[in-house]
């Protein structure tokens, strides 16, 4: 045989081996394969875009969505809560982007918990507030700090002051801290050193980052107001 004929064989069989895979995706209940990416490429993709993250570490997990990051921290994003995860859970998820509250997120088609995989949990990325509320930085892990400048004990929420001079988009100082009602509110004049993911919510004046905590733990006092 030659090695023309040879050739043509070959790519004859690789081009049917093509069609049968096209064929294959073609057929109800088999879904097209998505190529994996990391989370800071996903997150660069339009509104509606097929996502595949592989590996990757859960952060927190919340009533209604959990977080996942790379593991050199790089980037995070949330994902719409199917099942039960632990931080430290590696995990792979594929879906589709979407915007929930001003925040991009998964909505999942799948997630699967890595098997016999042992928890790493992440430590948070200290940032000063003009760090924390760079696009990059939503989705991540963060440990944030600074003296309480407005409150809502029974209100969900507090806000915090670093010095960075930082205004949201209704011109309120410091960065909110979003305790979703499940953590009270420390009082006004306390420094405090707060780790939660950096998220964002919906408000009157457009799209306000927030760090998002759900424990007593997640909010350290350095001082105490002076009464």
């Amino acid at each position: 045989m030659s090695h023309c004929t040879k050739r043509t064989g070959l790519t004859s069989a690789l081009v049917a081996g093509a069609l049968a895979s096209l064929a294959l995706l073609a057929v109800p209940g088999h879904a097209a394969i998505i190529p994996a990416t990391t989370i800071g490429e996903g997150r660069l993709k339009p509104i509606g875009s097929a996502v595949h993250f592989t590996d990757k570490i859960v952060t927190r997990v919340y009533t209604d969505r959990y977080y996942i990051e790379e593991p050199d921290r790089s980037a995070g994003i949330a994902v719409i809560l199917l099942r039960e995860y632990v931080p430290g859970q590696v995990v792979e998820v594929q879906g589709t982007l979407a915007l929930e509250g001003g925040e991009l997120v998964v909505d999942p088609a799948t997630d699967t918990p890595a098997p016999d995989t042992p928890l790493t949990p992440l430590a948070p990325l200290g940032m000063n507030q003009r760090d924390s509320v760079r696009p990059l930085s939503e989705g991540l892990l963060v440990q944030v700090w600074g003296k309480v400048v407005a409150s809502k004990p029974f209100g969900g929420a507090f806000r915090i002051e670093d010095g960075s001079g930082l205004l949201d988009s209704a011109s309120n100082p410091g960065l909110r801290i979003y305790t979703g009602g499940v953590v009270g509110s420390p009082l006004v004049d306390t420094y405090v050193r707060v780790t939660g993911v950096r998220g964002s919510v919906t408000g009157n004046a457009g799209d306000v980052p927030v760090v998002r905590i759900n424990s007593e733990q997640d909010v350290e006092i350095l001082k105490e107001p002076i009464m």
